[in-house]
This record gives structure tokens, sequence and C-alpha cells, in this order.
């Protein structure tokens, strides 16, 4: 009768720890898979933040080309502006002339100028969203560090009563 009570009763320990194993390997599943989820999300991030690297550096070379691109329309607005002082001897029409070619490089600074600010504006955008990228980088490297801790202690919670 002894025997038979200490065999329910192992019997009764064994359907515990096997439920309670159970219970363990789904979640354990559970967090791995929530784990696989925020690895992904964190390289998705990266490789965002990379293009987001990327497209910083292509608007920054832009707007050095840019910046260029006014210094010479400036140097060309100046080296017409003095063709105009000298050629306003010689004749009404070539002044007329001179004066469109001047408002035309005028015009072109202008355009050069709102692209230069609208460059500078996505430039701008770029390194605000680049910000947010590393932010969101950081967080979801602390929650796979808390869930990887939290793996870790119940592996070793489960490895403890398994002795």
């Amino acid at each position: 009768e002894e025997n038979e009570t200490y065999v329910k009763e192992q019997e009764e320990v064994h359907s515990v720890v096997t439920g309670f194993e159970k219970t363990i390997d789904k979640v354990v599943e559970e967090k791995e898979s929530v784990i696989k989820l925020l690895r992904t999300e964190l390289a998705q991030s990266n490789a965002e933040r990379k293009q987001a690297i990327a497209d910083r550096e292509e608007l920054k070379e832009t707007l050095e080309r840019k910046e260029k691109d006014i210094a010479k329309l400036r140097e060309r607005a100046l080296a017409h502006q003095t063709d105009r002082e000298r050629m306003l001897s010689d004749h009404d029409k070539q002044i007329a002339d001179l004066q469109k070619e001047l408002a035309s490089a005028y015009a072109s600074i202008t355009e050069a100028q709102s692209e230069l600010l609208s460059t500078k504006a996505s430039l701008s955008v770029a390194t605000d969203k680049q910000a947010k990228l590393k932010l969101k980088n950081v967080a979801l490297e602390d929650a796979l560090d808390e869930l990887t801790d939290k793996y870790n202690r119940r592996d070793t919670l489960t490895r403890a009563q398994a002795q």
C-alpha cells in the first residue's frame, strides 16, 4: 500500500513536472519568436538607418554642388555686370541685350538658391530621420537584451529544476 501511494505520488509529481516543462517549452517558443521578430525589426531598422545615412551623404554632395553652381553663377553675374558697364557707351541695343543676360543670370542664381534651400531642408529631414532611427535601434537593442536575459534566467531555472 505504501508502494502504491509512493508510485501515485511519483506519478503526480511527474505529471506536474511534465506540465511545467511543456509550459516552459511553450514560453520559450513564444520568447524565441519575439526575439526573432525583434532581430528582424532591428535588421530592418539598421538598413533604414544606413539608407538614411546614404541619403544624407547624397544630399550633402548635392548641397556642395549647388553651392559651387551658385558661386559660378555669381561670377557670371559679376562678369555680365562688368561687361554691361563697359558697353554702356557703345549702343542702346547692346545695353538692352546685356541687361537681359544679367536678368537671366540673376534668375538662375535665385533658382539655384531656392534649390539650395530645398536641399538644406531635405538634409535636415534626413538628419532628423537618422536620429529617430538611432533611438529606435537603441530601444530595440534594449528589448532584445531584456528578452535574452529573461530567456537565460529561465534556462538556468530549468536546468536547476532538471537536476
